[in-house]
């Protein structure tokens, strides 16, 4: 059985998928920021009592320390984003799993605990 669903205008096709990526300004070390991101989705879990119960993997890639490759990424953006500061070797990069993979309600908490500029890659 075929679906047609009748399209109005362009805009209904257009779709909001992107993955996030956060690039931290912070002295916590790598293995403290994935604690504590696993001890927010933790917490999200518990309040938002989400069904689908959300989980470190589902929703992030392993953080890493910037290298050249984030910062040629990073600085791609630079025409639709006031691109921050990357040290090689220093830096924090968390990134998404997959599109909109983190919800809503974590990204302005990761930006604050990690004094992180996020980038919504399209």
């Amino acid at each position: 059985m075929k679906v047609i669903i009748p399209i109005h205008s362009v805009i209904d096709v257009i779709t909001n998928s992107s993955t996030e990526l956060f690039v931290c300004n912070t002295s916590k070390s790598l293995e403290v920021v994935k604690e504590s991101l696993e001890v927010m989705i933790e917490a999200y879990n518990k309040l938002c009592g989400t069904e689908e119960m959300y989980s470190f993997d589902s929703m992030f890639c392993e953080p890493r320390v910037a290298t050249d490759e984030d910062d040629e990424v990073i600085t791609d953006y630079s025409d639709y984003y006031s691109v921050p500061s990357v040290k090689i070797g220093e830096t924090i990069i968390i990134e998404g799993a997959y599109d909109n993979s983190i919800p809503y309600g974590l990204l302005e908490l990761i930006e604050e605990v990690f004094h992180a500029e996020r980038l919504h890659l399209g």
